[in-house]
């Protein structure tokens, strides 16, 4: 294969000195291998004794520490700062992390820890910080040696959303609200999505508490069990942006009264998200939604979440509501509940006939409802390019998935393609002339 290297001696060298790389040898990629030529290929155990454990222990090496040290621009802004420091020290990276510093602790969610020290005394195993000549520098103690660390100076909001710039204006987004009705395996996804798309302000409602059957579809793990579901929720949203702003509600939606985070809510900055297991409890959000004549989204799930749902209504443009359009499922679902004096709902396997799907379906239709809450909280910005909402009506149903073996007959044959979705019209019988809420409009 190329030029053996004792053929080589003779070739005169380039003007760089060096000597010319061999031609690579073209490979047939149309040619057949016949059995001979493979085992020639092969390297086994038997020619090569410890090759296998060899390749093992590769599989196991890790890049050189890095010895960096992450630094928020605000402390490297504070000449003569002294004292300890807060966040994360990475021993097998070397990449560490400063979140906050004495005086300005991080949020406990985070769950950083002292690091170090500037200006003082720091254990071993943690860094140290001095000022030079009127520059921060820190070295890392590690093994009785202060190893320097480079710095990396960020911004946490701008660099915690660097990667949407051009895509989500981050100031834009910050002032938004997201009123968030039910906090399970579908609020929790569209919450987290929505933080990480920028959203600065959250109302977390939801009176349930996490269980060992929840985690295979909530975002929540299991260190979260027996916790509030708007406590885990708040604190992953704090996780991604230390900044965000949340209410918590240990309520359904309508126990609490609007006026406890009307101040949140304007019409063109919030949106309510109904993510209720049940059509009566979107009903209520809804129903808040337009007594403070803000914006209404619900998704909801097939069985197995195989394809699904989503609605919405917007009070400027006189749309009906969601009390209308589903009065009958929800006046069936509001018997159902008088006659067994339970509330159902799709965790509870063992009394209800309804498959939840796996969490791969669930995340694909809150995907969906994501791009249209983006959508209707940016409707009056004049730069956001609309991703869904300029395309669907207000009520679209969707597939994600090729398999209708839990569809019932009518859905089932729906949908021309695996993951498609179609827009249904809503007759002008569904709106109530005496609806509160959409009927005078």
């Amino acid at each position: 294969m190329g030029t053996p290297e004792k053929d080589r001696r003779d070739i005169p060298a380039g003007e760089d000195g060096m000597l010319p790389m061999p031609e690579p040898e073209r490979l047939d990629l149309d040619a057949e291998i016949g059995d001979d030529e493979l085992a020639a290929m092969a390297m086994g155990e038997d020619e090569f004794p410890g090759l296998e454990e060899f390749i093992r222990a590769l599989d196991q090496v890790k890049p050189p520490a890095a010895n960096e040290i992450l630094l928020p621009e605000a402390l490297e802004n504070m000449p003569g700062f002294a004292g300890s420091v807060y966040g994360f020290l990475r021993e097998d990276s070397g990449c560490h992390a400063i979140l906050g510093w004495e005086g300005a602790e991080p949020a406990p969610e985070l769950g950083a820890a002292r690091i170090g020290e500037i200006g003082g005394q720091s254990r071993p195993g943690e860094i140290s910080g001095a000022w030079e000549n009127g520059t921060l520098v820190f070295r890392w103690h590690r093994d009785g040696a202060p190893v320097p660390l480079k710095k990396s100076v960020y911004t946490l909001k701008q660099d915690v959303f660097s990667r949407n710039s051009g895509l989500m204006e981050t100031d834009w987004m910050d002032g938004k609200c997201v009123v968030v009705s039910g906090c399970g395996s579908v609020g929790s996804c569209a919450a987290l999505q929505l933080a990480r798309s920028g959203v600065g302000r959250f109302v977390l409602v939801d009176r349930d508490c996490m269980e060992i059957h929840n985690v295979c579809r909530h975002q929540c793990d299991l260190s979260d069990i027996g916790r509030y579901k708007v406590d885990a929720v708040a604190d992953r949203i704090r996780r991604i942006n230390p900044s965000a702003q949340v209410r918590k509600f240990y309520q359904t939606i309508q126990e609490v009264p609007v006026s406890r985070y009307a101040d949140w809510v304007t019409p063109e900055d919030a949106l309510f998200l109904g993510a209720c297991d049940n059509r009566v409890g979107n009903a209520y959000a809804c129903d808040a939604a337009y007594s403070l004549g803000a914006p209404f989204l619900a998704l909801g799930f097939m069985a197995r979440a195989w394809g699904g749902e989503l609605f919405y209504c917007l009070p400027e443009k006189g749309d009906v509501c969601y009390r209308c359009a589903f009065r009958r499922q929800i006046d069936s679902a509001i018997d159902e509940e008088r006659r067994s004096h339970t509330y159902m709902n799709e965790e509870d396997a063992g009394t209800v006939p309804f498959e939840p799907g796996l969490d791969v379906d669930v995340e694909y239709g809150v995907s969906l409802a994501d791009k249209v809450a983006l959508d209707i909280l940016n409707r009056k910005n004049p730069d956001y390019h609309f991703r869904l909402l300029d395309r669907l009506s207000q009520f679209t149903v969707f597939s994600g998935t090729g398999d209708r073996s839990w569809a019932d007959p009518f859905w089932a044959g729906a949908f021309q393609k695996p993951v498609d979705y179609r827009c249904v019209g809503l007759s002008g019988g569904c709106r109530r002339s005496d609806c509160e809420y959409c009927g005078r409009g």
